[in-house]
């Protein structure tokens, strides 16, 4: 019987980076035998080369990462890779003006500290965040077979 014929418990759809997170939670938390797909119309993202050289030039995309998105991350053994990419956000300005207006009114206020010495959110580029995710569910999914995935054609 061929691997796309087989009962799979989860069929994911999409292969982002929340896809590609899901598919390691679920591998983590879902048991032993848990088996998984995931449906995914492009090839993985493949960030050997940022691994080699992590100066490289950047894409350009960045995400604001919260603190239980972080948490997540560290559970999953993710975090102390990407840590040092990462900035913390120290606080929020919430404001209807320009940034060189002389009158600027904040209407709302984040504080970046969601207790003492604890950040509350982080920016980081998408290389080093998705790097090691990608990595992670290439060496402990895909090639130990509990994660099929799936490329339909077009």
């Amino acid at each position: 019987m061929s691997e796309t014929n087989q009962n799979k418990d989860v069929v994911t759809v999409g292969g982002g980076l929340v896809g590609a997170v899901g598919a390691l939670c679920l591998d983590k938390f879902g048991g032993q035998n848990f088996r998984q797909a995931l449906i995914e119309r492009h090839a993985l993202e493949d960030y050997s080369d940022f691994e080699q050289n992590p100066d490289k030039k950047s894409s350009g995309r960045a995400y604001a990462l919260s603190e239980s998105s972080r948490a997540i991350l560290d559970v999953l053994g993710l975090w102390d890779e990407m840590k040092a990419f990462a900035q913390p956000i120290q606080e929020v300005d919430i404001s209807d003006s320009d940034l060189d207006s002389p009158f600027r009114p904040v209407f709302l206020n984040f504080s970046g500290e969601i207790a003492l010495g604890k950040e509350g959110a982080y920016i980081i580029e998408h290389e080093p965040l998705a790097a090691p995710i990608y990595k992670a569910l290439r060496e402990k999914l895909v090639k130990s077979g509990k994660l099929f995935i799936c490329q339909p054609p077009g």
